[in-house]
């Protein structure tokens, strides 16, 4: 009699909702596409389901980074994708992150503007050269997207007492965020508008029918005209699973520091470690790069082999000569597209059936454009 179906209740086991449109996943794309959905139609009832429960998904579990790629990140993007696939990538992240800071701005969230820096490893002077190389190329990639003031320059950063080359490049365009405030802001606002949104629902099936959808759950069947997937990625059925694989992303933070020489977002070897100040405290997530296969996972846990090089960096490195304690640690999933592009997925795999996937580690940036693209999709197919 363990089951956990069987201690649900005949009459939740046997529950019908009905709805003009059903978003699976409750982060801040489903959250945002049910939040314009609901400005465009106000007449629709529209219900978000997730079968997470806060704090267990990827928008409140990233690092808060509002970035767009480091120049390094940048020129392998230009040699995997091609210049003219890497300048579309760059420009939808821009467009994301300015009109990301613009509404955190309008709704009192006040953005860390502190900028962003590429850091280099002092041992390897020759990968710091090749980037420095073609910075100008880099850079006049991103003249026409960005002011004068908002392209990579470079900086001393001595004065921060970190282990890292004393000089570095800055760009004055990134931002930090509190990923759990900007989630409780869409899930207020668009609880405000009229928004459902149910936890603990796992969505096992989909039936079509001819006035939309009938979709199986753990908790019943939801009866609805559309369907709206921004699930990350998996958890679906197979005829309907976007083809996205998983990316673990570990994290560690610390105590607060009184002697904190700098604040900003700081990325290292084509963005696969990246820290920042929250505060007076650190925080340093990565090193996938370091055991792919391993990290090509959806658990939440860590791995000890990560974990410790993270330490590592963090001793060696960010805090030398320090004391500090690491007061948590934690994991988020990105969602990759299995084609190794970049770019972000807007499909339509079934009639009224929309899926949104594909950010690549991205979301925060790319969420408030991908939304506005699925937006008009959905109003217009």
């Amino acid at each position: 009699m363990n089951d956990s179906k069987a201690n649900i209740s005949f009459w939740d086991l046997n529950r019908t909702v009905s709805c003009d449109a059903l978003v699976i996943g409750a982060g801040f794309s489903g959250l945002r596409i049910a939040l314009l959905l609901k400005k465009e139609r106000h007449n629709w009832n529209i219900v978000v389901v997730d079968r997470l429960p806060i704090g267990a998904a990827a928008s409140t579990r990233n690092a808060g980074f509002a970035c767009f790629g480091s120049p390094s990140e940048i020129l392998a993007d230009l040699r995997t994708l091609g210049p003219d696939r890497c300048r579309n990538l760059l420009e939808r992240r821009i467009r994301g992150v300015n009109r990301l800071r613009a509404e955190m701005h309008a709704a009192r969230l006040e953005p860390g503007e502190f900028g962003g820096y590429e850091v280099f490893f002092a041992d390897h002077p020759e990968f710091q050269e090749h980037v420095y190389d073609q910075l100008d190329r880099v850079n006049d990639l991103l003249s026409d997207m960005l002011p004068a003031s908002g392209t990579y320059a470079e900086v001393a950063i001595d004065k921060f007492q970190m282990r890292f080359s004393p000089s570095a490049l800055y760009t004055a365009s990134e931002f930090q965020l509190n990923p759990a405030d900007l989630h409780m802001y869409y899930t207020r606002t668009a609880e405000d508008a009229g928004v459902q949104i149910l936890r603990g629902i796992d969505v096992r099936d989909f039936t079509e029918e001819n006035a939309g959808w009938s979709v199986g759950t753990s908790e019943g069947v939801i009866r609805c005209k559309r369907v709206v997937y921004c699930g990350n990625g998996g958890n679906l059925s197979a005829d309907m699973n976007p083809p996205v694989d998983p990316a673990r992303g570990q994290i560690l933070i610390t105590n607060e520091l009184d002697a904190l020489q700098w604040r900003g977002n700081f990325h290292i070897c084509e963005g696969y470690y990246y820290f920042r100040n929250f505060g007076k405290r650190v925080l340093l997530g990565g090193a996938r790069h370091l055991d792919k296969p391993g990290e090509q996972t959806d658990d939440l846990g860590q791995s000890q082999h990560i974990q410790n090089h993270l330490e590592h960096v963090l001793k060696q490195l960010l805090l030398p000569n320090k004391s500090y304690l690491v007061e948590r640690r934690w994991s988020g999933t990105m969602g990759f597209r299995r084609d190794a592009s970049k770019e972000v997925v807007v499909d339509a795999p079934a009639r009224n059936f929309w899926s949104l996937y594909g950010y690549g580690g991205m979301g925060v940036a790319l969420h408030t454009e991908a939304t506005e693209t699925l937006l008009n999709r959905i109003l217009n197919d």
